[in-house]
């Protein structure tokens, strides 16, 4: 029976596997049922590097990948010219789409209107302005807050709330404890 293409890749990766672990034709040929033409064949230029993805034993098409370069710079696998280029494209993609992703978040942010009427009647409501003052205001007033300074913003009011309600009577000792000292790290975090 003959094996179908992707069965030889796994039974060249598995080969070359049980080679390098030192083991002799005829045991390899014992755990994978492979004639021993077959193996010498696949081992004929096995020098101890082969692709990690397709099992490619011809050093002069062996390369080596750098999958995280940044955070690993020297790790590496061995992987041969076409394996490589093809797990190469495929990161290129997802590095330019996360790119896409990112640069359209940032024109829609900055497309958006300086003051909207919703966040008009927001400030007139909270502050008991005339909505003819808040016209006036400067456009910083108005913008939307960015990520981190939302992130402030809600440690603060979570710190604040925890102090607070630390000082209700109806609580226990040691749940007004916890809530103190919670409030309390919420309110240092905010001003980091």
């Amino acid at each position: 029976m003959r094996r179908t293409k992707e069965g030889m890749k796994k039974l060249r990766i598995k080969i070359i596997k049980l080679k390098g672990k030192g083991l002799t034709v005829e045991e390899i040929r014992r755990k994978t049922g492979a004639s021993p033409n077959t193996i010498c064949k696949i081992l004929k230029n096995f020098k101890g590097r082969y692709c990690q993805k397709c099992g490619e034993t011809n050093p002069e098409v062996l390369e080596e990948h750098h999958p995280d370069k940044i955070n690993q710079p020297d790790f590496t696998i061995t992987l041969c010219a076409n394996c490589h280029e093809e797990i190469t494209r495929k990161q290129l993609r997802e590095r330019s789409k996360k790119k896409e992703k990112e640069e359209n978040v940032t024109q829609v942010n900055s497309n958006l209107p300086a003051t909207t009427k919703t966040q008009q009647e927001n400030i007139t409501q909270v502050f008991n302005l005339p909505t003819a003052t808040v016209q006036k205001l400067p456009k910083t007033y108005i913008q939307p807050l960015s990520p981190e300074e939302t992130q402030k913003g809600l440690l603060l009011v979570g710190g604040i709330a925890g102090i607070l309600e630390s000082l209700n009577p109806d609580r226990k000792p040691f749940e007004k404890f916890l809530l103190f000292v919670g409030g309390a790290i919420f309110l240092w975090q905010s001003l980091k």
